[in-house]
């Protein structure tokens, strides 16, 4: 966190870091690297360095020990591989296979000792684990029931949110998704209860991005087209080289309801009525969880030829 107090100073050099750190260049190089993948820092040309937009709201230029590590904590739970290895030692895998199946879902320009070194470390920095290794953080619930019906406590956290999406995903599923997609995923399971509406758009947002994301590896052009309901008709019109439509008809039409629905949303009143859609939180979470079902029935099918829904 040093490398990034440094650069909450103004924008510095590696040199600069290193000399406010009393780190080597290497160690002061990994942190860089670490810091930006977490997106707490931004490189701007040649080997200079800026903290990012929202971090400079939080850090100041002599942050206490206790801002910084809740900083740290808030970022590395938004980052999808330390949630996977969290979920997999949660489930009783040692740190070795943790690491191993992590590997085999992510591409890591380090060697697996090195992975396991970092998360380990990242992990037991923050209070997620404790020097032995042994998770001690007894918040890190993904049941469903703690989830939709305890979002207001406030042992519900972004990493009770990524495990409770993995357990419905799966691992695969989950490691494919882009950052952007689970983002917009997290936020509407975490606001559904306040504000229905926003919520079903996070959701509607996150599908439709993934319906053009599974066009785009199948070959079919969707930039002309507007909204779920096209794209998914439109992945099912196109042929794969079997003669069958990329998608299955159920899946077109359930995507056509969740289009639907994000519709009610994000559309001012009714044509011929000229009322307003009123949505609930009922709604909001019902959209939700249709469209991670989806996403893994879509995935699935396309993927793995398999009807899992």
């Amino acid at each position: 966190m040093d490398v990034v107090t440094r650069c909450v100073h103004r924008e510095s050099s590696v040199e600069e870091i290193m000399i406010y750190t009393g780190k080597s260049k290497s160690y002061v190089k990994s942190a860089i690297s670490a810091a930006i993948l977490l997106g707490m820092i931004e490189q701007l040309n040649g080997d200079i360095y800026k903290i990012s937009d929202d971090c400079y709201g939080i850090l100041n230029t002599t942050p206490s020990e206790e801002l910084k590590t809740s900083l740290f904590k808030s970022r590395i739970e938004k980052w999808e591989p330390f949630i996977l290895y969290l979920k997999y030692l949660i489930s009783g895998e040692s740190s070795v296979v943790a690491i191993r199946k992590l590997c085999s879902l992510y591409s890591f320009n380090r060697t697996p000792v090195q992975i396991e070194n970092l998360l380990k470390n990242w992990a037991k920095s923050t209070g997620i684990l404790d020097a032995t290794g042994e998770i001690v953080d007894i918040n890190l619930s993904y049941d469903e029931n703690e989830i939709l019906y305890k979002l207001n406590e406030e042992t519900v956290n972004d990493t009770n949110v990524s495990l409770f999406m993995i357990n419905i995903l799966g691992e695969n599923i989950f490691s494919w998704l882009y950052h952007d997609e689970i983002a917009e995923l997290k936020k509407a399971i975490l606001i559904f209860r306040d504000h229905p509406r926003d919520a079903i758009q996070c959701s509607g947002r996150a599908f439709e991005d993934v319906l053009r994301r599974i066009s785009i590896q199948s070959g079919v052009d969707t930039r002309k087209l507007n909204g779920i309901t096209q794209v998914a008709n439109n992945l099912y019109s196109q042929l794969d080289s079997t003669d069958n439509p990329f998608i299955h008809s159920k899946l077109k039409n359930i995507a056509s309801a969740i289009g639907d629905i994000r519709n009610m949303a994000g559309h001012g009143k009714e044509a011929k009525s000229m009322e307003r859609w009123e949505l609930s939180s009922t709604s909001a979470i019902a959209h939700l969880l249709l469209t991670l079902s989806t996403i893994k029935g879509i995935y699935s099918y396309v993927n793995e030829n398999r009807y899992d829904f």
